[in-house]
């Protein structure tokens, strides 16, 4: 847009700034609040600077807001003597606000906004709106909906179709949210009227309009505020917990601050959301004896198949390493002894094999033995030979780290020990892959 069409917008803005400065001023003082109801409307703070609208006193408010403005395809802001062009669907807007309230729940506002845009053949444009309006509000702690209305001026400058104004009507619903005493956020969505491009006067198109800005608010005196005596941003004479600190509607504590059901005392993570009896989370939801953090599968339990049992996920067993789970046929070694015989060389490479293809996989190798000879003498001989495979394992190129051992000697038959086949039976060694 060019300079001499930004030139009376900005000069007019200047001057709404300027004058709420003025106005600023010559207040009883720079504290107020962006909520306005009756009573209810701090945060938690200073119940002495709860601001004007508290109390129901005059309250001066200066705000800045941009946002975004969908010219209508039928404006009429054209020169009679030029064609008619579409603006860009979406408009940029910059704009400023002054208002004053009396009372806490009505008011009046005067603002201003620019628009830059171009027209559909893309040639520089700009649109302006002058606006006035009242506005009726009350508030809820410290956010205060409102709803609007009011007319004024809206019109657009362009080297297509020139320059040109229609009276507007305009309406619309918002929301402030005070941050302190001070300041706060004003989100407010429009709707506004104009003079519709070739129909009769008084058919109206639309241009909807979304404004997203700051507001200042400044007291100019007023009755005294309400006692607040926890300081919650509640009056006490509408605060149902007075001498507690608390949050809206009622001014009383939240005492389920993680809105898992159970309220305080009885809740013991008030700060997570849990389940019953205590509000603390279920550290094992899918009941597989394997808590978080361990549980990599929180809502799936574990499949228990001695294959990687403590990760809490279910799982399938792989072939390769099913063939090295539990007893392991062909390791044999000397009588009496913990050395490994040759034949079972061929067996343990494979296992070796395994191990390096799955290189995430421990394994626990369990030595047993038959019920002949000494009790004891056979838990040392079933660990010794459980060692023994670790060490070929280690020979091989697998981590110690990854090996366990354990002897378990004839505590764990799988077999009889009254026949000579039952024996061999529980002469073995075991893999559990984890």
């Amino acid at each position: 847009m060019k300079l001499k069409r930004t030139t009376g917008v900005a000069t007019l803005l200047a001057g709404v700034l300027t004058s709420g400065g003025v106005l600023a001023d010559g207040g009883a003082g720079a504290q107020g609040s962006l909520a306005f109801g009756e009573g209810g409307v701090q945060t938690q703070g200073d119940a002495s600077a709860g601001g004007p609208a508290a109390s129901g006193g005059a309250a001066l408010e200066i705000g800045l807001f941009g946002g975004a403005l969908l010219p209508s395809e039928d404006h009429n802001f054209q020169q009679e003597a030029l064609p008619h062009q579409r603006f860009k669907k979406l408009a940029p807007e910059l704009g400023a606000r002054f208002g004053i309230y009396p009372w806490g729940f009505l008011g009046a506002e005067l603002e201003a906004g620019a628009m830059p845009t171009s027209t559909a053949d893309a040639r520089s444009a700009g649109l302006y709106a002058l606006r006035a309006h009242g506005v009726l509000q009350h508030s809820f702690g410290a956010l205060t909906p409102f709803l609007l209305v009011g007319g004024g001026r809206m019109g657009g400058d362009s080297d297509a179709m020139g320059t040109d104004s229609d009276p507007l009507l305009h309406f619309g619903l918002g929301a402030k949210l005070r941050l302190d005493d001070f300041v706060g956020l004003r989100l407010d969505l429009r709707d506004n009227l104009t003079q519709k491009n070739g129909a009769a006067d008084g058919s109206l198109t639309h241009h909807p309009e979304a404004l997203l800005g700051l507001s200042f608010t400044f007291d100019l005196g007023g009755r005294s505020k309400p006692a607040d005596g926890d300081r919650d941003g509640f009056a006490d004479d509408q605060d149902r917990c007075p001498t507690e600190a608390g949050v809206a509607p009622d001014g009383c504590p939240d005492l389920d601050p993680d809105k898992d059901g159970v309220p305080l005392p009885e809740d013991k993570c008030p700060e997570q959301a849990g389940v019953a009896p205590d509000g603390c989370p279920d550290l094992d939801a899918d009941k597989d004896g394997i808590p978080l953090p361990q549980d990599k599968c929180p809502e799936e339990p574990e499949t228990v198949n001695n294959y990687q049992d403590e990760d809490g996920c279910p799982d399938t067993v792989p072939e390769k390493v099913k063939k090295f789970t539990g007893a392991v046929e062909g390791i044999q070694f000397a009588t009496g002894k913990a050395t490994i015989t040759p034949r079972s060389f061929a067996t343990l490479d494979q296992a070796v094999a395994v191990l390096k293809e799955y290189g995430e996989l421990r394994v626990l190798i369990t030595g047993h033995t038959d019920n002949v000879g000494d009790h004891d003498a056979n838990v040392k001989l079933s660990e010794a030979r459980a060692t023994a495979v670790r060490d070929y394992f280690i020979k091989k190129g697998i981590a110690a780290e990854r090996i366990d051992v354990k002897g378990m000697g004839p505590d764990q038959p799988v077999a009889g020990n009254d026949t000579p086949a039952g024996q061999a039976k529980n002469r073995r060694i075991e893999f559990k892959m984890q």
